[in-house]
């Protein structure tokens, strides 16, 4: 079983909001996934140790980070909240 995980920042602007949103479901519909959900790493939720934890637990999951830099999150926070879900 495969699942999807998108990881976006998160925002507080319901423009904002709806576009990643809308991206999101973009990918999950391109994407030939069993399973597909979304996550943010702040200022929304599910935060990604839920989204992670929310998955099924025999799934391999497929993390598709939707940043728009590098930056702390995507170097930082994505792979350290993953092995924490690894290590579970």
């Amino acid at each position: 079983m495969i699942a999807i995980l998108t990881v976006s920042h998160g925002t507080s602007d319901p423009l904002g909001q709806q576009a990643i949103r809308a991206y999101a479901e973009a990918i999950h519909a391109a994407v030939d996934a069993d399973v597909a959900a979304h996550a943010f790493v702040d200022v929304e939720q599910p935060d990604v140790p839920a989204a992670l934890a929310a998955l099924p637990p025999e799934a391999t999951i497929v993390i598709v980070p939707v940043l728009l830099s590098r930056g702390y999150h995507l170097g930082h926070d994505l792979p350290s909240r993953r092995r924490r879900s690894a290590s579970a």
